[in-house]
């Protein structure tokens, strides 16, 4: 097999499988080869991830990290992750987990990488898509539970169409003139999407641990910023690689600056940040600060940034034009200032932040820099929201509950519980303000979406595990919603090359194609073995019947195909779909 093989063999497989008889591993083979013929297909022989995240350490989160060997031992539901209990006995298990765990030595990620890392995206379309009418009113959902960003749009919103993105990091980023959607994942993918046309565009792997991305105010570069390899790269707005910054510290975030057409990039170990110019050659001034700025919101107003350093005792307001401190506060309770909201009130500018570990919400006059009020809520939450429709700022609590925090003085507080006994997390508004979105963050999930002025109850959107939403408005042009300047930002300009969207995927072979993308591709390639058989030898010695009813009962028929034992688990198809991916194998029969 020649390496343009075995990069096609890598690049094309996730993880998920039908079954495939007498795999599993003898006693004999050491864990560097269970490694390269289970784990490599999916997370590359360097273990610096393809189509599954990097398995080296610091890429884990903690509750991974000590659950490793389960996580191996039995999958992770609703993910590409198969289970490997079956397959592998249970010293092997523990002998890969603390493989993973090892040190890689220097990491590095080039253009080649980035290269043949890059694809286009597959959408799925709701039945009733069309055109989106007002690009202003689109509201991203982030979907955890099967990776996917939703597209919604409407009044009130629905469903327009979805897509495979990867564990969504550092939120998602529109252009300016609001026609695409850049969204960047943990294992570094970043994926582009047009919403003109409802179209997937590109999605490519720009590093192996990713923090954040940014897009430059005039949507010429798109910035990522890394933590492995240490490193900021930019593309130009068709994702070709344009230029590299080296970093010799740990990325805090990296955001496009409202009134600059530039970047700042912050540092969760070096007392400093750095603007760095949206245009060639990217020249970059570093600027000291007080101690490193971890986690930091922009004023979308003034040249301003309240920052803080992780369990740090100030947060500061720092002007970045004149590298001076304005003011600090005590900075108690873990203060969330990525999810602070800006809003203006009788003309005077307000900022309102949560706090992760302590049970209020932070509110700070930016105008006379000073703290105006600290409201107790019922439990220590991450986000809040506000509107100029709406007279509360909206809290989460970590529970049932949602913070509702008069404008008017800044001290009553009333609570809603959008669905008893579920935790409701994440408000967004749509970009009028009229409706609040709220998520119940659970396998059998929703959005719940809300009258932001009468609290009522407008409808519910089923998702597996939805977290954020992102209005494109809001997300780009935050002043927009001050008290009084709805109207300051013009609408962009409609697309005059806009084409409609089919409604559905147009065949059963690109509806299969996009089954076997998200649910098989880990465990079968279309025309090479995997871990499991290809498509093609499938397609050769079984019927029709045979495969759809596979892969309908996999635990039922697993003996009657003759195997021995069944890795495969069931995967939820409706009729259409399994009739789709079906033909998809077939149509690869020699």
């Amino acid at each position: 097999m020649n390496g343009n093989v075995v990069r096609l063999f890598f690049a094309l497989a996730i993880s998920i499988s039908f079954a495939a008889p007498d795999i599993a591993a003898t006693a004999t083979t050491s864990v560097e080869e269970d490694y390269t013929k289970f784990c490599a297909p999916c997370h590359r022989q360097d273990r610096l991830g393809f189509t599954g995240p990097p398995l080296i350490p610091g890429h884990f989160s903690k509750t991974n990290e000590n659950q490793l060997t389960d996580v191996i031992a039995d999958g992770l539901p609703a993910t590409q992750m198969p289970p490997f209990r079956e397959v592998l006995p249970a010293e092997k298990i523990a002998a890969l987990a603390k493989y993973i765990q090892t040190p890689v030595g220097k990491v590095e990620w080039t253009n080649i990488d980035m290269a043949q890392s890059r694809k286009e995206v597959v959408v799925e379309y709701a039945p009733r898509a069309k055109r989106i009418q007002d690009l202003q009113e689109v509201i991203m959902v982030v979907e955890r539970g099967t990776r996917k960003l939703a597209v919604l749009s409407g009044n009130p919103p629905r469903v327009f169409a979805s897509y495979y993105v990867g564990a969504v990091h550092g939120g998602l980023k529109f252009t300016h003139n609001l026609g695409r959607v850049f969204s960047i994942a943990r294992d570094g993918k970043v994926t582009s999407f047009d919403l003109r046309s409802l179209r997937g565009e590109i999605q490519m792997k720009v590093g192996v641990s990713s923090r954040a991305i940014a897009i430059s105010k005039d949507d010429n570069f798109i910035a990522v910023a890394n933590n492995l390899p240490s490193n900021v790269v930019l593309f130009t707005s068709d994702m070709t690689p344009a230029h590299e910054i080296k970093i010799d510290g740990t990325v805090g975030g990296i955001y496009g600056l409202y009134e600059d057409n530039s970047f700042l990039l912050t540092f969760r170990d070096k007392s400093e940040i750095w603007l760095i110019e949206a245009k060639p050659p990217f020249a970059i001034k570093k600027i000291k600060t007080p101690e490193p700025f971890e986690d930091i919101s922009i004023s979308p107003r003034k040249n301003l940034m309240i920052a803080a350093r992780r369990d740090g005792e100030k947060m500061y307001v720092f002007d970045y034009r004149t590298q001076k401190t304005l003011a600090t506060f005590p900075a108690g309770g873990f203060p969330h200032l990525a999810s602070a909201v800006f809003f203006a009130k009788g003309g005077e500018l307000f900022a309102a932040l949560n706090h992760i570990k302590k049970a209020e919400v932070t509110i700070i006059s930016i105008d006379k820099l000073k703290v105006v009020s600290r409201v107790p809520i019922v439990g220590a939450g991450f986000f809040v929201r506000t509107h100029s429709f709406t007279p509360y700022i909206w809290a989460g609590t970590n529970s049932e509950k949602i913070a509702l925090i008069d404008k008017a003085d800044f001290k009553t507080v009333k609570y809603i519980t959008p669905l008893p006994g579920h935790q409701a997390e994440h408000v967004e508004f749509s970009a009028r303000g009229n409706f609040a979105l709220i998520s119940i963050p659970e396998v059998n999930g929703s959005v719940m979406i809300f009258h932001s002025q009468t609290l009522a109850p407008v409808t519910s959107i089923p998702f597996n595990t939805p977290k954020g939403k992102y209005n494109s408005m809001n997300k780009t042009f935050p002043d927009h919603a001050f008290d009084g300047d709805q109207g300051a930002i013009p609408a962009p300009a409609p697309s005059s090359s806009w084409a409609p969207p089919a409604r559905k995927l147009a065949s059963h072979g690109a509806k299969g194609q996009f089954i076997y993308q998200e649910s098989c591709m880990g465990c079968h390639h279309q025309k090479f073995d995997a871990f499991g058989p290809s498509f093609a030898e499938i397609a050769s010695i079984r019927s029709r019947d045979q495969i759809r009813s596979h892969i309908q009962a996999p635990s039922s028929m697993f003996k009657t195909l003759g195997y021995r034992r069944n890795s495969m688990p069931t995967i939820p198809l409706s009729e259409e779909q399994l009739d789709a991916v079906t033909e998809y194998i077939i149509s690869f029969k020699e």
